[in-house]
């Protein structure tokens, strides 16, 4: 099966490709602009592999929690995909990719992207990768303080508070802020052998917390007085 991976949650952004045989894959961190490199990544790892895009089976994208302009960008490009080859998506929580791709023999796992406001998006893994927890909006105390002893963090939200995690017992994982695509193309290809894609159009984003958009103030004085 011939897969196309995309995580744009995190500064990290990356695609991968699955064509039967190994994993390809292109990742980098942005700051602006995602939006102008997903479609040209993917055309190149299917140049690269010697496919074509017609030849993909399945998308999988990350669903988030994540940066809402970055994040929208990689599903609106993973579902349009889908969409326009009619093939299945399989959707996986970012913190959960990045969580099993460091996967650890003795300690558990605090998978964290930065949420900014001093606040992360969180979710606690066992050493062979169960969730603990679901994923929190929280400030960093808060998500550290349900974990007693040692453990691995990844994601960009370890190296934004780093020190407070090495406070608490934690060590960094390698390649900390890496999107581990790799590890989202296998999970999504377990998931699609097993028939358990789902049609672009029912997948929806994982946010967490709400958009801070707030309606024009003319509006909301249109309604007061409604």
């Amino acid at each position: 099966m011939k897969l196309i991976a995309i995580d744009t949650a995190g500064p990290v952004i990356g695609v991968g490709l699955w064509d039967g045989d190994r994993a390809w894959v292109h990742q980098e961190r942005v700051g602006r602009g995602s939006e102008a490199r997903i479609a040209p990544w993917v055309l190149s790892l299917c140049e690269e592999a010697n496919l074509s895009l017609s030849d993909i089976e399945g998308v999988v994208v990350s669903k988030g929690p994540g940066g809402f302009t970055a994040l929208r960008v990689g599903l609106a490009s993973g579902l349009g995909i889908a969409t326009a080859l009619g093939v299945p998506v399989v959707p996986v929580m970012s913190l959960t990719s990045r969580a099993l791709g460091v996967l650890d023999a003795k300690h558990d796992i605090l998978s964290v992207l930065d949420a900014r406001k001093s606040r992360v998006y969180g979710a606690w893994f066992s050493c062979d990768g169960v969730q603990k927890t679901e994923a929190l909006d929280v400030a960093i105390e808060d998500v550290l303080r349900t974990n007693q002893g040692p453990f691995v963090a990844v994601g960009e939200g370890a190296i934004v508070y780093e020190e407070a995690i090495v406070k608490a017992g934690g060590v960094l994982a390698a390649k900390v802020d890496d999107p581990r695509i790799a590890t989202l193309l296998s999970i999504g290809l377990e998931q699609l052998i097993n028939g358990e894609g789902f049609d672009a159009a029912s997948v929806r984003p994982l946010y967490i917390r709400p958009p801070d958009a707030k309606p024009p103030r003319d509006l909301l004085v249109n309604k007061a007085k409604s």
